[in-house]
């Protein structure tokens, strides 16, 4: 039987070479994924990691924090990982549309400063994906560009919403981080997905909906904009207790709760902020 030596390098076009080691001409060249290379020379241009992280589109050789597995069946190179940890969203822009393309895709994590608008695009929950993290980082109250959301008072505008399409990230998803600002209601099919999620940091307002104790691991909706609690979160001796510290809900907490649950408020309830005072005449 022939022994496979493998011999790749990856260059500007990303070309790798296979030959068996009895035979010195090598197959037909195999590069990378068009449709791949599409996706991260968008995502370069969109959260500028030409100039955060020295990503050039057209350059492989640039491309830190991508990785990649050679498929057999395609012959070709697919992007499996991406991991960017400094980007900005100078330009205003989303997700781009051809990450659908990257239909290998395992991990993506990617941390956004500078952010002026919304991140998420639901192109992202068609993808195989085991870990998701994405988290912006927004004006916050006492910056230069900082606006409060006129609508409810409350310090943070919505920055989009979270769909109930992330449902489609069941057969794969084991750790979903969205840090987003999101607004709208959470939605109930996350309840689906047997994973450890993170939605602290988001624009979430009314009442806590009662749901979130299914979640198979204990949802983290830490410093989001609750204003009002359902306590039978806590009487009911169902599910998992959600995180809920830093919202904007009350201190009174019902005497049967403390009674049972004291510890566990010290540690997931409490702190909770005093609601602003709208000083707008």
């Amino acid at each position: 039987m022939k022994k496979l030596i493998v011999f790749f390098t990856v260059l500007l076009a990303g070309t790798a070479f296979f030959a068996c080691s009895d035979d010195p001409e090598p197959f037909p060249a195999c590069g990378v994924d068009e449709g791949d290379s599409i996706a991260v020379a968008d995502l370069v241009a969109a959260f500028s990691l030409d100039e955060t992280l020295g990503l050039k589109a057209d350059d492989i050789d640039t491309w830190e924090g991508v990785s990649f597995e050679f498929d057999a069946v395609e012959k070709k190179f697919r992007v499996v990982t991406l991991e960017f940890k400094k980007a900005n969203q100078q330009k205003g822009l989303p997700l781009p549309g051809t990450m659908a393309n990257l239909t290998h895709l395992r991990e993506f994590t990617l941390i956004v400063g500078s952010c002026i608008g919304p991140i998420l695009d639901n192109c992202i929950f068609d993808l195989p994906l085991e870990k998701l993290t994405l988290r912006g980082q927004y004006p916050e109250p006492g910056d230069k560009n900082f606006e409060p959301d006129k609508e409810t008072g409350l310090p943070f505008k919505p920055m989009g919403e979270l769909s109930k399409d992330v449902v489609k990230l069941k057969p794969t998803i084991k750790e979903l981080w969205l840090e987003l600002r999101l607004g709208g209601e959470i939605p109930e099919e996350i309840t689906e997905l047997d994973a450890k999620i993170i939605l602290a940091g988001n624009a979430f307002t009314g009442k806590v909906p009662l749901f979130v104790r299914d979640c198979k691991y204990p949802l983290n909706l830490a410093t989001c904009q609750f204003t009002e609690m359902d306590w039978r979160i806590y009487s009911d001796n169902i599910g998992n207790i959600p995180k809920l510290y830093n919202n904007y809900m009350t201190r009174d907490v019902p005497e049967e709760v403390k009674e049972k649950y004291m510890d566990v408020l010290r540690s997931d309830y409490f702190p909770q902020y005093e609601l602003p005072v709208n000083t707008e005449e």
